[in-house]
């Protein structure tokens, strides 16, 4: 761990990590990372909610493949003024990307996303059928 991170930074790490184990693995500079995630599970599916304010639908990417979601957004900086010249610029590009790990079976097709007043929520129904796994012997 890097030490020289923010103190809020090294305490969702260690939190992430002690709790979570590899289920939260952040996968940007975590100092960039501004996305706030609570993760819920019922016997049916499991609930994401992000905390998205200020981003629209199209600057949102969410991936769902090898049992990994993955959510992360570039968005652009406030318009350029050019007849003014510049004192201070504190409104940069953001980026995030955050990836949970899933051991539990997806019915990736019926996964469903809304996005409300700056709320990501990612619902990811658990698939009734468990997936085969062939083990081939090598010789």
């Amino acid at each position: 761990m890097n030490f020289a991170l923010p103190l809020r930074t090294q305490e969702d790490y260690l939190f992430d990590h002690l709790f979570f184990g590899n289920l939260a693995n952040k996968k940007s500079n975590p100092v960039n990372d501004t996305l706030k995630v609570n993760v819920y599970e019922n016997k049916n599916s499991f609930k994401f909610i992000a905390e998205c304010p200020g981003l629209k639908q199209d600057e949102i990417k969410i991936e769902y493949m090898d049992d990994h979601l993955t959510l992360s957004s570039i968005t652009g900086s406030a318009s350029k003024q050019e007849e003014y010249k510049i004192l201070c610029e504190e409104i940069k590009p953001r980026q995030f990307s955050r990836s949970f790990q899933l051991k539990t079976p997806i019915d990736e097709e019926s996964i469903k996303a809304t996005l409300r007043d700056g709320i990501l929520e990612i619902e990811l129904p658990k698939s009734s059928e468990p997936r085969p796994k062939v083990i081939n012997i090598q010789s």
